[in-house]
């Protein structure tokens, strides 16, 4: 577990580290054309798999301040990728600012009701020292393995119309964040948002949200449709899927939102109304493995080390060594991979912001549960990290 001081330490420790050539000087273009093995295959037939690759190589001065030098392969943000889980970044990050600007803890327990009857609530949670769901527990869920419910919880604290205010205002105007995840709700029904109290010390009700329909952000234009076919309820739908009414984030984006995060603010004129602690927080918890955390607990086996680290050891089980650190998000579904990362080897003296997206899905079916993650997908991201940031 590391705080942001802690990695700043980490980080002086990398300038002592020799300075010989280094094959990733290559351009990256460079040294994907000549990969073999998985990267081999994917990057010679790039437009099927419809891969993007970013990597900002970062090198520090003597006094530690940071310069990045950024490298696309197919930078295609107008290319439409499901990015699932990813968005799960900036509505962690927008929930603690929402708590600053109402004035209430990230800790403070947040129950949350219901007043349809395809709603669920949530007042109680095991894992949580307190015994309460909370926004910092739900954030740690989140980062630690990527909890859907988690995260619509908190897409129902926030809100389509507030997630894409504040995107907007951060620069970030493309990305739509407009529906629950792992649960099929219609348009209508992802507007709808349940009630929800935030409690006080003596579990008094310190304030309270009603049930509101929020409004929608456009559908994406024009309209992504992707593949073949579609499975639905048992039965095969023959034609592309529309992917119009779904979440967008495009990869430079994702670059750039966790680029905010870990390198504070002012990052590209871009202010994050989050507190140090806040930072600190988010950091933390981004880069710990499920293991070490205490509330919530899991299990090293089920929960392995590498359950959301994808690249550089998403195609293994094996425990991550002490000196390389990851603090990302992934996403996975409708055979999209994506990875987004900040990356730092303390032994081979790397620090990459490295992001990537894939999609395996070779009969390009979706919903029918047959995508290549195993046999392409994980191998693909686990072979590019290790090309791009570890040195030889």
């Amino acid at each position: 577990m590391m705080r942001r001081k802690q990695i700043l330490t980490l980080l002086v420790g990398l300038l002592l580290v020799g300075c010989g050539p280094d094959p990733q000087d290559l351009p990256l273009e460079t040294i994907l054309r000549e990969a073999d093995g998985v990267v081999g295959k994917v990057i010679s037939d790039a437009d099927k798999f419809h891969v993007q690759v970013i990597r900002t190589r970062i090198r520090r001065d003597s006094l530690g301040k940071p310069s990045f030098e950024t490298e696309f392969f197919r930078n295609k943000p107008e290319e439409y990728f499901y990015p699932a889980s990813t968005v799960k970044l900036p509505v962690a990050v927008l929930a603690l600012e929402r708590c600053r600007e109402l004035g209430i803890s990230p800790d403070a327990p947040m129950i949350t009701d219901s007043v349809e009857t395809w709603q669920t609530a949530a007042k109680l949670d095991s894992t949580s020292p307190s015994g309460y769901p909370s926004v910092a527990q739900y954030i740690r869920k989140i980062f630690l393995v990527s909890d859907n419910d988690a995260f619509n919880r908190l897409y129902e604290f926030l809100g389509p119309a507030y997630l894409h205010r504040r995107m907007t205002e951060l620069g970030f105007g493309d990305t739509r964040i407009v529906h629950r995840l792992a649960i099929s709700l219609s348009r209508r029904q992802n507007q709808v948002l349940n009630p929800i109290y935030f409690l006080g010390e003596m579990g008094d009700t310190i304030l309270a949200i009603p049930a509101r329909v929020d409004s929608m952000p456009s559908l994406i234009e024009p309209s992504p449709r992707l593949g073949l076919g579609e499975m639905r309820g048992g039965k095969l739908i023959d034609g592309p899927k529309d992917f119009s009414d779904k979440n967008r984030f495009n990869l430079a984006d994702q670059q750039d939102f966790l680029s905010l995060v870990i390198f504070s603010n002012g990052v590209m004129g871009r202010f994050l109304r989050i507190t140090e602690a806040d930072r600190d927080f988010l950091i933390q918890t981004m880069g710990m493995l499920p293991y070490e955390s205490e509330h919530p607990r899991y299990d090293r086996e089920e929960y392995y080390d590498s359950y959301v680290k994808f690249f550089l050891f998403g195609d293994s089980k094996a425990a991550i060594p002490d000196h390389i650190r990851i603090y990302n998000k992934i996403g996975m579904a409708y055979g999209f991979l994506t990875d987004n990362a900040y990356i730092v080897d303390q032994q081979g003296g790397g620090e990459y912001l490295l992001s990537a997206t894939i999609w395996v899905n070779e009969n390009q079916v979706f919903n029918d549960d047959v995508y290549e993650y195993d046999e392409i997908g994980l191998p693909f991201l686990a072979k590019l990290g290790q090309l791009l940031t570890l040195s030889p």
